[in-house]
């Protein structure tokens, strides 16, 4: 039932008797012993692989006996970056009406039990009163009451539109990410395409991975993440070096464009060991009959069924129509 294991090692073996039944998604009854067993059938009776986002993660699933002997596929999430991508600094201060000698930290504000508020309010508690520190944060709003009076403090709630997310980025100094569980950690890809340099723990969390700690942004133990800030704030030069180099990274590892192709190669390759029954090709058969309406274009099999939904998830429906469309129909 669990997201994070925490410092559970129960899943490397069998679950049962749970030690955080409280935590997401909680549960009332302890039953974790036969979901384990059921997901290990499922999956060991299914000719099935698994994408995971994160090298981190790829070690925890090498370790599972549920995904014993099964094909695992790391492909880091990739992101607009002709959204998300850098901008002077100042004139984004100004849209934010920020005052362009203040140093900005951006963070998500939340109150799991993951995403480290514990963590930002001791480093915001720690920090300098002289210090001309102005807060941007997204998620919930209300949390940081207390600091009102220390520092200027904008919230912005939830963001659904990128573009609006994008200056948020490109208006602050530093991003601060002290999850203490992640699998990956999208808010930092984005921030990275930004030409950020982001903070984030060195525990049990993708973080340190994702942002390439310590060479492009840096990871730190709980009690040393209120003085990095206040070190990175101080080293105006390194803090903008690691940024250009986060920026270089996500370009290499978390473009759209080469997410989209990872995605699809990976799909080839396990079409390409998939040994297929009568039962399989007669649900293809029926799929394929039901898809008819859909188009009537004679695309590959693993496009059809496979590649194409899924990029029909990733990006907008014309997109797919216009961009990928042509590119697999048979001549």
């Amino acid at each position: 039932h669990c997201i994070h294991h925490f410092d559970c090692e129960k899943w490397k073996t069998g679950c049962g008797d749970c030690p955080y039944p409280d935590k997401p998604f909680a549960i009332n009854f302890d039953d974790t012993a036969l979901q384990f067993e059921l997901k290990k059938q499922a999956v060991q009776n299914s000719q099935i692989a698994a994408i995971v986002a994160s090298g981190w993660m790829e070690d925890k699933i090498k370790q599972s006996p549920i995904w014993s002997g099964k094909k695992i596929y790391k492909i880091p999430f990739g992101i607009n970056q002709n959204i998300f991508k850098p901008a002077d600094i100042k004139e984004a201060k100004k849209k934010m009406e920020i005052d362009p000698v203040d140093r900005v930290l951006f963070f998500r504000s939340d109150e799991s039990p993951y995403k480290g508020l514990n963590i930002l309010k001791q480093t915001l508690s720690s920090l300098p009163r002289n210090e001309k520190i102005s807060i941007l944060t997204v998620g919930e709003k209300g949390l940081l009451y207390e600091f009102a009076e220390k520092y200027k403090i904008k919230e912005f709630g939830w963001i659904s539109d990128d573009k609006k997310l994008a200056e948020l980025y490109q208006a602050c100094d530093l991003f601060l990410m002290p999850s203490e569980q992640e699998t990956f950690g999208m808010m930092a890809v984005e921030a990275m395409s930004c030409g950020k340099t982001v903070v984030a723990l060195d525990g049990n969390t993708a973080l340190p991975n994702t942002i390439n700690a310590p060479e492009c942004g840096t990871a730190v133990s709980v009690k040393d993440f209120p003085t990095e800030i206040q070190r990175l704030l101080n080293n105006r030069e390194e803090m903008i070096g690691r940024g250009e180099k986060s920026l270089q990274y996500a370009k290499q590892n978390y473009n759209k464009d080469i997410y989209v192709k990872r995605i699809i190669d990976t799909y080839k390759d396990v079409m390409s060991d998939h040994k297929s029954d009568d039962a399989a090709k007669h649900i293809l058969q029926q799929s394929a009959r039901k898809s008819e309406n859909i188009s009537r274009k004679k695309f590959p099999l693993w496009y059809r069924y496979l590649a194409r939904p899924l990029l029909r998830l990733v990006l907008k429906k014309y997109k797919v129509k216009f961009e990928y469309d042509s590119r697999f129909t048979k001549k």
